[in-house]
């Protein structure tokens, strides 16, 4: 319902007369039933039939979509093609890719794409198509930046994203690091590095992003604790960079362990640690370091960008039984989940194990915006057969009309 009153002047304005003028007479609500339309409900107020605002969208919040122009409409992203491997299992040295979001930039003519294994690795391509680590020794992809061996990202470090300082230069990458048990399981915290020199060394900067709740020593069980899965959104208009990602709660929040929340930061900042500030209780009011925060989409390892068919932000997420998208207006309240993949959290021995979608479009120059084309990319695998590698699937993005209730 929020989306459809924030929606409503698109809805009711097509005569661009805020939606009521030129509104015929009425002596009762019945004399406007004519003026209904699929998602917009007409009353008789003061003689005058005028749009019931509070209704506004309520049919479409029914379903998946939003009212736009009178109709319940809902985001579509179909498949063009089948599945093709961009790398393949083993292939440069690699296995269990992506393992987050996989995020590029563009300078001139050449792709820069970065993903982890456990640690970054950097790619370039010409075309998008054909990938080749930056960085290589006997055949293998050199890492550019992995675990520090102490701290909170000991065992692992990845992006993540990779974005531009506000300098114009240098890069800033917003990676997930493990504090791992040797019993098993981690505690995740989401850190900052910086490069001045293209992505060859980089410095790093510390934590940014910590859990809700603080490492625990031993913990209650050996799973996943903290914050993780980053996904950065500069949105140069507002002046912030928004950063989405996982916080596992349990057992404090069990609720929201399968939510991604989102904390934002001035680009001019360049996202230092202590310039964080988390969505709580709707607000950006609570500290990057240790505050708390609200779930604001449900699904986890979400790949974020602003798509330009839509008009939207656009977010591809994981649930367990399959890859969904949503839309936003505002980054903050999004749409009922769309299935576009099935897959199983928990396969059997030699069935596919699906997971880390990122929505890409080459078309654009950085992960951060998407179009009515692309790619879907994400790690399959076979479970404890073959480890997961990175393939794609074409994709179109537009709207459709929404089936309601």
């Amino acid at each position: 319902l929020a989306l459809g009153l924030a929606l409503m002047a698109g809805c009711s304005d097509e005569n661009g007369d805020g939606g009521t003028g030129g509104m015929p007479e009425c002596e009762d609500s019945d004399d406007c039933l004519d003026l209904d339309d699929e998602c917009a409900i007409v009353t008789c107020v003061g003689g005058v039939c005028e749009y019931l605002l509070a209704a506004w969208g309520a049919a479409c919040a029914e379903s998946t979509g939003v009212c736009l122009g009178g109709r319940c409409l809902e985001p579509h992203i179909a498949f063009t093609g089948d599945q093709e491997d961009v790398i393949g299992a083993g292939q440069w040295g690699l296995c269990y890719v992506p393992d987050e979001h996989i995020s590029y930039y563009k300078t001139d003519d050449t792709f820069h794409i970065w993903f982890t294994q456990g640690e970054a690795h950097h790619f370039i391509s010409s075309d998008f198509n054909e990938l080749t680590p930056a960085m290589m020794f006997n055949g293998n992809s050199v890492a550019a930046f992995g675990p520090s061996g102490e701290g909170f990202d000991r065992d692992y470090a990845g992006p993540g994203s990779v974005i531009r300082a506000s300098n114009g230069h240098d890069l800033l990458m917003f990676y997930h690091g493990e504090y791992q048990w040797p019993e098993g399981g981690y505690y995740a915290t989401i850190g900052l590095a910086r490069s001045s020199d293209e992505g060859q060394t980089w410095e790093r900067l510390g934590p940014v992003i910590e859990g809700r709740l603080s490492r625990p020593d031993p913990p209650p069980w050996y799973g996943a604790f903290g914050a993780g899965g980053p996904c950065a959104l500069v949105d140069e208009r507002d002046g912030f960079i928004y950063l989405y990602y996982l916080d596992w709660g349990a057992p404090v929040y069990p609720e929201e362990d399968t939510h991604t929340h989102v904390a934002r930061a001035p680009i001019s900042s360049d996202g230092l640690p202590g310039s964080w500030h988390k969505y709580f209780e709707g607000e950006f009011s609570e500290d990057g370091l240790g505050g708390n925060s609200d779930g604001v989409l449900r699904g986890w390892f979400a790949s974020i960008s602003y798509n330009t068919s839509l008009g939207a932000y656009l977010g591809v997420y994981v649930l367990a039984d399959g890859f969904y998208y949503s839309i936003s207006f505002d980054r903050i309240d999004w749409t009922v989940g769309k299935k576009l993949l099935t897959r199983n959290e928990t396969p059997s021995t030699g069935e596919p194990w699906l997971l880390y979608p990122s929505l890409l479009s080459p078309s654009q120059p950085t992960d951060g915006t998407t179009t009515e084309t692309g790619y879907l990319y994400y790690g399959h695998g076979i479970y404890n057969v073959e480890c997961h590698h990175m393939v794609r699937r074409p994709v179109e993005v537009g709207w459709s009309t929404a089936a309601t209730n």
